[in-house]
């Protein structure tokens, strides 16, 4: 068995020189619930915001360098280089990533000048989204289905392509509408990511926000299990990434 480690960013652990000697531990997540004191009643009422909480993840990690003080510049700066919000994932459950936030932090343990250890704190979501879901599903035309493994209700991220001609359209997947107001005269790539709320046009490979295009306030919602998809003949093309999780 190989050196275990973690991919943050895009990059692995292994290429900054850190190996993960100690097996993260795992946690089933607490529910984000809002709670009420109700007039009358001894128990508080809980509403569940449909949501979890986030919770940490530490990798114990020895990494060589002579001199280490290089070894540390670098792997700080790699780790505070990144989004706020990135990607991560390890080689102790490679079905899932998860999104997470380095907030920074650590004491590094020096061993005789040319070996250090250290414990790499990740905040990251309850979601792990199922790698073997991350393949888009492409209608070239409106009908077909797509399914939902997760007992949960989904949010995608979804790329649809006008014809051209025609002004605005709605997407339908499962019981969830989104309709599209965008203008005539043009022919527009439009991604939506329902997760973060959130329309934008890809143009000359710059982006512009098109937040207004959306009618109304619900984004697409992909429920458990089948869910069949259709859209208006405005548009030319509807891309999924179902975003499939487990927790």
């Amino acid at each position: 068995m190989g050196d275990h480690y973690f991919v943050f960013n895009g990059v692995s652990s292994l290429d900054m020189g850190l190996v993960v000697k100690k097996v993260p531990g795992r946690r089933i997540p607490r529910k984000d619930l809002e709670t009420y004191r109700v007039p009358g009643r001894s128990e508080p009422l809980h509403v569940w915001k449909q949501s979890w909480e986030p919770y940490p993840v530490r990798y114990e990690c020895w990494f060589l360098g002579d001199p280490p003080e290089k070894a540390i510049h670098a792997i700080a700066e790699w780790l505070h280089g990144a989004p706020v919000k990135s990607r991560l994932e390890d080689s102790y459950d490679t079905t899932v990533y998860r999104w997470a936030t380095y907030e920074g932090g650590a004491d590094v343990d020096m061993l005789m000048r040319t070996a250090g250890k250290f414990t790499v704190e990740f905040t990251v979501g309850a979601q792990g989204y199922l790698k073997s879901y991350e393949t888009a599903i492409v209608f070239a035309q409106s009908g077909g289905f797509l399914n939902n493994p997760s007992p949960w209700a989904t949010r995608p991220l979804i790329r649809a392509v006008t014809d051209g001609i025609r002004v605005g359209g709605t997407i339908n997947i499962g019981t969830s509408a989104l309709t599209i107001l965008f203008p005539g005269g043009g022919k527009y790539e439009i991604w939506i990511d329902c997760e973060e709320e959130e329309a934008w046009t890809v143009v000359d490979g710059g982006e512009t926000s098109v937040n207004l295009w959306i009618d109304g306030a619900d984004f697409i919602e992909i429920q458990p299990g089948r869910n069949d998809v259709s859209f208006t003949n405005s548009f030319e093309s509807v891309t999924v990434w179902t975003r499939a999780y487990t927790l």
